[in-house]
């Protein structure tokens, strides 16, 4: 009785002249299409939608949405449509079948937590023929906190796949190129890089870009028996994660940084007085007289006429030749 209702809802057409329910449809078809075929009608019904969400092709999470008059919650199954850019309709649909195995361990099986990717999750993709990979690539880990797989050819999703499409089934919508800043030169728009493995990773860039998957290199890297710390420094970050990281990571290492100039700057200042007395060549003993003779002199005030005026005037010149002397020697 479920299977037929399901295989209704399947087969129900939306208005051709709106571009809404047109769009939306499709996700949901092939979602009814694979809940049949792969998983015998035991998914629950969800929010299907289109999601924006930075380094992600889509995701399920529970409970999302609720009723707003009370009624019971509804989960949500996300695909970005960012990442439908040179992708074909069987590659986008296995991102959809991705996160249905998600949305069928959460109803039928034990999920982990924290969205860990556990054994039974894996135990069910590859029965529907998903073989997940922490690369994307054959020799991957299969279990993991974020998982990539690839179609085991002739497998069952293939199969379900090539009946879908031969009725017809096609995505019209993804998101829009965003053209370069005005005034620029032929190569500042942005183009798409893909993996020639198709492991799912891209990346944009200007046309003249020379860049490489990063975990397809470190698996050929690691089956050749390669040291993959040559990486270290030389890979390239997106400017918004960059940026993200720099409001929280920065300011500290800046402080701690300011901490240790901080320290420094107040020893030196213990230290300063010391200065002028190791700066002095040795034998300089007449600088402290010479400024201290100086004062009482001038207190004394001598009248005019004094008989000790020759011999006073002549003081000063010893002790400047003398300190002259110390300064030069």
């Amino acid at each position: 009785m479920k299977a037929k209702k399901m295989a209704r809802s399947y087969e129900q057409k939306a208005d051709p002249d709106r571009i809404t329910p047109v769009e939306y449809s499709g996700p949901q078809e092939a979602f009814d299409h694979f809940n049949l075929e792969l998983f015998d009608g035991s998914l629950p019904d969800v929010f299907i939608t289109y999601q924006r969400k930075a380094h992600s092709h889509g995701y399920f999470s529970a409970d999302r949405f609720s009723g707003r008059s009370g009624e019971a919650h509804h989960h949500e199954l996300a695909l970005n449509p960012d990442a439908f850019i040179g992708q074909t309709d069987k590659q986008i649909l296995q991102t959809l079948v991705h996160e249905q195995h998600h949305v069928w361990q959460h109803a039928v099986g034990k999920p982990a937590p924290r969205g860990y990717h556990n054994k039974e999750w894996a135990a069910k993709m590859k029965a529907n023929g998903l073989q997940p990979s922490s690369t994307g690539m054959v020799g991957g880990k299969e279990t993991g906190q974020h998982m990539l797989d690839y179609v085991i050819p002739g497998g069952p999703f293939e199969q379900s796949y090539e009946r879908l499409a031969a009725t017809g089934w096609k995505l019209n919508l993804e998101s829009a190129h965003r053209p370069g800043p005005k005034g620029a030169g032929p190569n500042t728009g942005k183009s798409k890089f893909s993996c020639e493995a198709d492991c799912g990773q891209n990346a944009w860039g200007k046309p003249s870009l020379d860049t490489v998957c990063v975990p397809c290199l470190i698996a050929k890297l690691e089956a050749a028996g390669i040291d993959i710390a040559v990486l270290n420094g030389t890979r390239m970050r997106c400017a918004d994660a960059a940026a993200a990281v720099a409001d929280t990571v920065v300011p500290q290492l800046a402080s701690y940084e300011l901490t240790a100039a901080d320290t420094s700057y107040e020893t030196n200042i213990a230290a300063e007085p010391a200065k002028p007395k190791r700066g002095r060549p040795k034998g300089s003993k007449n600088k402290p007289s010479y400024d201290q003779e100086q004062p009482t002199r001038r207190k004394r005030g001598r009248p005019k006429g004094s008989k000790n005026k020759r011999a006073l005037e002549t003081s000063p010149t010893k002790n400047s030749q003398s300190y002259e002397r110390s300064a030069t020697g």
